[in-house]
C-alpha cells in the first residue's frame, strides 16, 4: 500500500482530502466514507493500515469527528474529520434571557448605578461542536445590564461589551461591583447624556477557559456563550435598539485578555476595544478585518524596553492592516484601565468608530489636525499632543533640528489662554530653546511665546487675535527627540 504520509509519536500516518484515494486496494477509504454517508473531499482522513474496514457513524448526528465504531484491529485507528456547517455557538445560537433574583444587598447596589441583572440560558449544545473542548462549562451566564433612556426617535445607539477579572467569576453577580468604576461612569447622567450607550457585563464561570490556544474561527464554549448573549440581547433590546454598527468591548486583566479574545474569533463585529492592562500577540490580530484598538498599561518596572517594543510592533501591524492604534503608556503606578476609563478623550475615541469606518464625532469637541515635520513613532504620532491625555505624547521618531516643528490647524478660529507642555510626563526631552508661532492662514506667521530654561519645558501666553495655526518650533542645537505632550487653547 502506498502512503502519501508522515509518522508521529504515535505511530500513525496521516493522509490529507483526495489523497485517500492514492491508498491503493479498491479505494478503501472512499468505500468506507460514502458508506457513513459523508464527503470525504470536505474533511480529513486518518489511517494506518489497509486492513479491512468497518462503517463510519457520524457522531453526533450533526458534524465534529467521526470514529470507527465497533471492530477495530489492533493498532488500527481510522477517523474523519468533517468540519460542522451550518449555525454555530457563538453566531447567534438559540438562548433566551431569564430573570435574575438578586439579593437585597445587589438590588441596592443595581438601583444605586441603574443596573438590572438576568441569566442568558442558551439551548443545548453538542459537545463534539467544540472538538478542543469536550466539557462545556456551563449553559447560562448571569449578567449586569445599563439601559440607557430612549429618545424621541427611539435611535439606535450604542452597545459596550465589558468583562472583569479573575475575582469577578463566578454566579454571584455582587462580586461583579467589587470594582465599580466602570459602572459609576457609564451609568452617570452627564455620561449618558454625551455618550448614550448599553453596558453589557456577563460575569464568566469560575476556573474557565476563555482564550482559544488554536487561533481565529476557534472559540472556546465560554466565548461563544457570551457571543450568544449579545446576540440574544440585541434581538430583546427594543426601547431603545442597538446600534450594531457601533458595538465596542472593554475589560481589565483577565478581562482585557477576554476582550481581545472577542476581538479576534469575530473580526469585524467590535468597532473598537479597550483592553485594560493587556496587549495581544500579533498573530491575534485580524488579517482582512481593520480593528481599531486603545491599549493602556504602565510604562513602569522591568520589561519596559521589551514591552514598549512589542507596543510598537502591535502599532505598526493594525496601522498597516487599516485599523486606528491608540496608546496611552502611563509612567505612574495604579491600575491602567481604571485611568484610561477616567479619560474624556478615550471614550470619544471609542464612540467616534464604527464597523463602516466613518468618524460620528459622537460627543467629540473639533480638534484640530496635527501634523509635524518628523514623524511620531508608532502609537505617539502628532495628534497624541491634542488628544487630551496625561499618559499619551507626540514624540518624533528621530532627533530634532533647528527649525523642525509639530502644528496644530483648528476648523475655526482661536482666542484665549494658549499653553504649550514639551516633553515626556516623567519630565524628559523637556524643550528648552524655542518658540511657539500663531497663524491665521497657515503662510504668515507671528511668535507668540518662547521656551527657556526656567519655565521647564512650558510655553504659555495669552493671544486676543484669532488664530486658526499653532506651531512649535525647536531650535535646540543638541541632538534631543522633539516631544509635545499637551496644547490647551483656554
Amino acid at each position: 500500500m502506498k502512503f502519501l504520509c508522515f509518522a508521529c509519536c504515535f505511530s500513525a500516518f496521516f493522509v490529507y482530502g483526495q489523497e485517500a484515494r492514492d491508498l491503493g486496494e479498491e479505494d478503501a477509504a472512499d468505500d468506507v466514507v460514502d458508506a457513513a454517508g459523508w464527503n470525504d473531499d470536505a474533511g480529513d482522513v486518518f489511517i494506518d493500515d489497509d486492513e479491512g474496514w468497518e462503517e463510519l457513524k457520524p457522531a453526533g448526528g450533526g458534524g465534529g469527528v467521526v470514529v470507527a465504531d465497533g471492530w477495530q484491529p489492533p493498532g488500527v485507528e481510522v477517523r474523519v474529520q468533517v468540519p460542522y456547517e451550518g449555525p454555530k455557538p457563538g453566531d447567534g445560537w438559540a438562548g433566551r434571557l431569564e430573570t435574575y433574583e438578586a439579593s437585597l444587598e445587589l438590588e441596592t447596589q443595581m438601583e444605586e448605578h441603574k443596573l438590572s441583572a438576568g441569566w442568558f440560558v442558551r439551548e443545548p449544545v453538542d459537545a463534539k461542536m467544540f472538538p478542543n473542548h469536550a466539557k462545556l462549562k456551563s449553559s447560562r451566564i448571569p449578567y449586569l445590564l445599563h439601559t440607557p433612556e430612549a429618545d424621541e426617535g427611539n435611535t439606535p445607539v450604542p452597545l459596550v461589551l465589558y468583562f472583569g477579572g479573575t475575582g469577578e467569576t463566578g454566579q454571584d453577580l455582587a462580586r461583579h461591583l467589587r470594582h465599580p468604576v466602570i459602572f459609576k461612569i457609564i451609568a452617570d447622567p452627564a455620561f449618558q447624556k454625551r455618550n448614550p450607550c448599553y453596558l453589557f457585563a456577563p460575569m464568566l464561570p469560575e476556573q474557565n477557559w476563555f482564550r482559544s490556544a488554536d487561533g481565529p474561527d476557534q472559540a472556546t464554549p465560554q466565548a461563544a456563550m457570551v457571543s450568544d448573549a449579545l446576540h440574544a440581547l440585541i434581538r430583546e433590546a427594543k426601547n431603545p435598539p442597538i446600534d450594531t454598527n457601533r458595538i465596542y468591548v472593554t475589560g481589565f486583566s483577565y478581562g482585557a485578555g477576554c476582550a481581545i479574545e472577542m476581538a479576534q474569533q469575530w473580526p469585524g463585529r467590535f468597532a473598537a476595544a479597550m483592553p485594560g492592562g493587556s496587549l495581544p500577540s500579533l498573530p491575534m490580530i485580524p488579517e482582512k478585518v481593520p480593528s481599531n484598538f486603545w491599549f493602556a498599561y504602565n510604562d513602569t518596572g522591568e520589561g519596559r524596553e521589551e514591552l514598549n517594543r512589542h507596543m510598537e510592533e502591535l502599532a505598526r501591524l493594525i496601522a498597516s492592516r487599516g485599523g486606528d492604534c491608540r496608546v496611552a503608556r502611563y509612567a505612574t503606578r495604579g491600575d491602567p484601565w481604571v485611568k484610561a476609563w477616567r479619560e474624556d478623550a478615550m471614550w470619544e475615541w471609542m464612540f467616534s468608530k464604527t464597523l463602516e469606518g466613518k468618524n460620528t464625532q459622537t460627543g467629540m469637541s473639533a480638534l484640530p489636525l496635527c501634523t509635524a515635520s518628523i514623524p511620531g513613532q508608532p502609537g505617539f504620532g502628532p495628534e497624541r499632543a491634542v488628544d487630551g491625555l496625561e499618559g499619551t505624547w507626540y514624540f518624533s521618531n528621530a532627533s530634532a533640528l533647528p527649525g523642525d516643528w509639530w502644528q496644530a490647524e483648528w476648523p475655526g478660529p482661536r482666542t484665549g489662554r494658549v499653553v504649550v507642555r514639551t516633553g515626556t510626563n516623567e519630565g524628559r526631552n523637556r524643550l528648552s530653546r524655542g518658540h511657539v508661532e500663531v497663524s491665521m492662514d497657515g503662510e504668515y506667521w507671528k511668535r507668540a511665546g518662547d521656551f527657556t530654561e526656567k519655565e521647564e519645558g512650558v510655553c504659555s501666553f495669552q493671544q486676543d487675535t484669532p488664530f486658526r495655526f499653532l506651531r512649535v518650533v525647536s531650535m535646540t542645537t543638541s541632538p534631543r527627540v522633539l516631544a509635545v505632550r499637551r496644547v490647551e487653547v483656554e
